[in-house]
């Protein structure tokens, strides 16, 4: 497994990681959380709002059997979880009682990264961070990100945090994939101005790019709860054909689809770890093969013009 650096205490983690948002149930999540460890897998990531809390519950106890000090965890807080407008948000209450429970349900002491889950347009960017530096003091979390938050609000808690002398954010959470190319454009230099790292989610587009969704919708997929499914955004006709003509180019190098659409992510240099998930054993392991590939200049430009969305500045017309 390779690894990345994600802040200046040189905390490295694994270029793929393992997410919670959809677990099939506890025993195969337990047989695929011992696969990626024994692969070098070290970070798993859930939220107090990943199936209403039960991610996790199931987390804490499968990962309560490995030590501690061997694997990075994160969560995070912003969802509502009752009927009060304190049980939402950033605001302190929700912040500190929200911290606790996941620690409660995680089985831990602490966690490695704690997220704000979304921008809260309704608590004062002070009030949020002074609740992530008692966290921090306390002991009860180790480092913060944020969770597709804009070029703005990104600065905002930044230079906030800055200005009062505490921790600044080390990652972010964006979606990113073949399709989805956002971050490239005015994020790309202020994630690198800050030094703050990516984790990428949704790196195969819900599975898209799996290439699986080509013959009809597979019994065991995620499209195949029709609930889930419409929250699915790139789960249209016209980027199921795309994914047709990208699995076509991946088998003409030799390589899954799934690890070359992982493999084009990292090579983002603000791309630290991608977040991912699996129906089966073989298909994480087809997952972590991105780091078998290795694709010339010319050959990443053919790649990339399959999909024909390269960010464009839309005042100069230029790529970014």
């Amino acid at each position: 497994m390779e690894y990345s650096r994600i802040n200046k205490s040189g905390v490295e983690i694994s270029k793929v990681s393992l997410g919670t948002l959809i677990i099939k149930e506890k025993s195969f999540t337990s047989k695929l959380i011992s696969y990626a460890i024994d692969k070098g897998v070290n970070y798993f990531d859930t939220s107090d709002g990943y199936l209403a809390g039960e991610s996790e519950t199931i987390l804490g106890e499968i990962l309560s059997n490995y030590k501690r000090e061997t694997y990075l965890l994160g969560s995070k807080a912003f969802f509502s979880k009752g009927d009060s407008v304190l049980q939402k948000g950033l605001n302190k209450k929700n912040i500190f009682h929200s911290v606790d429970n996941s620690l409660k349900k995680l089985k831990t002491d602490y966690l490695d990264i704690f997220y704000c889950h979304r921008f809260d347009l309704n608590t004062p960017v002070e009030e949020t961070l002074d609740a992530i530096n008692s966290l921090i003091n306390q002991g009860k979390i180790v480092s913060w990100g944020v969770c597709g938050y804009s070029v703005f609000q990104l600065c905002d808690f930044y230079y906030t945090a800055k200005q009062k002398l505490i921790s600044t954010p080390s990652v972010a959470q964006y979606a990113y994939n073949l399709f989805n190319r956002t971050i490239e454009l005015e994020l790309h230099e202020a994630l690198r101005k800050l030094e703050v790292g990516v984790i990428g989610y949704y790196p195969l587009a819900q599975g898209i790019l799996s290439g699986k969704y080509q013959k009809g919708i597979p019994h065991y997929s995620r499209a195949s709860d029709l609930e889930f499914q419409k929250n699915m955004w790139d789960f249209t006709p016209e980027k199921i054909k795309k994914s047709v003509e990208f699995k076509g180019f991946a088998e003409s190098k030799g390589v899954s689809p799934s690890a070359l659409a992982i493999f084009w992510c990292l090579s983002n240099v603000n791309v630290k770890s991608v977040i991912t998930n699996a129906s089966t054993i073989k298909q994480f392991e087809e997952n972590l093969n991105f780091n078998q590939i290795s694709l010339e200049k010319e050959e990443m430009i053919e790649l990339e013009n399959i999909f024909n969305n390269y960010p464009v500045n839309p005042y100069t017309g230029l790529k970014f």
